[in-house]
């Protein structure tokens, strides 16, 4: 790997892409801040809310941000490496399987201490949001932070940018989704950040995420909405699935062989 421009003091480098963020809060606030009250004599509520979840974050303030990332270094990679089908599979399968009621049981926890209730679907999520979740986040989050803010990691070595690549994707959910969404995102992002890193290509980050979404948001409350089938809800994402994540976790870890990207040294 070879940077194409001089390399900055990595704790520099990373104080910027930090302060990136915390520029990505401050428009979002500012011009959403503008935008409500134009609701409800102007806006939908859905419309007010596909705004501020779509126009806003990604049309207005990442062109913002790549002005101001634009000049640092960049890793200069030549090469990429095929994801096999069966393997993005069995990678869904893990992510999904684990993930889901790690999530559930911190969420579950953060109420708790709160002292909130846990959330209540009303078993509707209208057409935007299934693209906004299925298709326009994994490829504009994908651009954003395995593009990006990754590129700009990439000179410091692989390590350092899965880590802070996972860390900068979850810092963002914790002012929506608290400290439970926090931990959850962060750990999926650096696993979709390893698998960007390995790759070289953000396009299985992408179809990882979409699924990720699929599984977790939309279809537990279309399943859900028929009381009949909580059983079957529970039986496959809280058993056979997570039972089917770890035992191909297990068999990667004890077969490095079996691994995506496995190069044999």
């Amino acid at each position: 790997m070879k940077s194409t421009k001089d390399k900055l003091p990595k704790p520099l480098t990373i104080v910027i892409l930090f302060a990136s963020i915390g520029i990505w809060f401050l428009l979002n606030f500012l011009i959403t801040t503008l935008v409500k009250p134009l609701y409800p004599n102007y806006l939908s509520a859905k419309a007010l809310n596909f705004i501020s979840m779509t126009i806003v974050p990604y049309f207005i303030v990442v062109p913002v941000i790549y002005l101001f990332l634009r000049r640092l270094p960049t890793g200069d990679l030549n090469w990429t490496e095929d994801l096999a089908s069966t393997d993005l599979l069995k990678l869904s399968v893990i992510q999904c399987g684990i993930s889901f009621p790690i999530n559930a049981l911190l969420f579950s926890l953060e109420m708790r201490i709160k002292g909130g209730t846990q959330f209540e679907s009303d078993h509707v999520m209208s057409a935007a949001m299934v693209f906004i979740l299925l298709i326009f986040n994994p490829i504009a989050e994908g651009i954003f932070w395995r593009k990006i803010l990754l590129n700009r990691l990439r000179p410091f070595g692989n390590n350092s940018a899965i880590f802070w690549g996972g860390l900068l994707f979850g810092l963002p959910h914790l002012f929506g989704q608290g400290v439970s969404g926090l931990v959850y995102t962060t750990l999926i992002g650096t696993f979709w950040t390893y698998i960007t890193v390995q790759s070289n290509k953000f396009i299985y980050a992408m179809i990882l995420h979409s699924l990720a979404n699929l599984y977790a948001a939309v279809l537990p409350p279309v399943i859900l909405a028929n009381e009949s089938s909580s059983p079957i809800f529970v039986v496959i994402w809280f058993g056979i699935m997570p039972i089917a994540g770890i035992i191909f976790l297990i068999r990667y870890i004890r077969k490095p062989e079996t691994r995506p990207f496995y190069r044999s040294k």
